[in-house]
């Protein structure tokens, strides 16, 4: 870090002038008498008088406005004076009421016609169903019958096998070891 003192100084072209500092310490006061309030009878006479005289001067200074609108000139002038009245209210004549064109009947013949196509079904499935239901059922007894048909003991003749002979009493054959010639004794 360089120190100040090697640093170049610049000059500035600009002189200030020294001017001294002035001591601003604590203020005195010059006069330290209080200022004492004086009683004034309390009223309110004198605002009213005063909001309505300002009021007064709105009234007249809108006044003014209107007129100068009202005199000058426009292409559609302002009416002045109240407004037209109103036209009257012609008298309407009361027309018979048409009955609304509902669909009720033939709604009540189309959802018939669908009810009655609904229990068609409902009675051709019906059908359907007690028909399978009696095959099924005719189907399972004959299934019991058969099964009990096989069920059923069949007497069978007793058949006839040849008998069986006793084996003979011969002695048991006794073991002999057979002498064999050995050669080259």
């Amino acid at each position: 870090m360089r120190s100040r003192r090697s640093e170049a100084p610049v000059q500035s072209t600009a002189s200030v002038a020294n001017t001294p500092l002035t001591h601003r310490g604590v203020r005195v006061r010059a006069s330290m008498t209080p200022k004492i309030t004086q009683p004034k009878p309390f009223t309110f006479e004198s605002r009213d008088k005063a909001a309505l005289a300002s009021r007064e001067r709105r009234v007249a200074a809108e006044l003014e406005t209107r007129i100068k609108l009202a005199n000058s000139f426009r292409a559609q002038p302002m009416p002045v004076g109240p407004p037209d009245p109103l036209p009257s209210p012609r008298p309407i004549s009361l027309t018979a009421a048409a009955s609304p064109n509902l669909q009720t009947r033939k709604r009540a013949v189309q959802r018939r016609a669908f009810e009655d196509m609904l229990a068609a079904k409902r009675a051709s499935l019906d059908k359907k169903l007690e028909a399978m239901r009696k095959e099924k059922e005719e189907r399972e007894n004959e299934e019991i019958k058969e099964l009990r048909r096989a069920l059923v003991h069949k007497p069978e003749p007793i058949r006839a096998y040849k008998p069986v002979e006793p084996p003979l009493r011969r002695p048991l054959t006794r073991l002999r070891s057979a002498n064999l010639p050995v050669s080259g004794s």
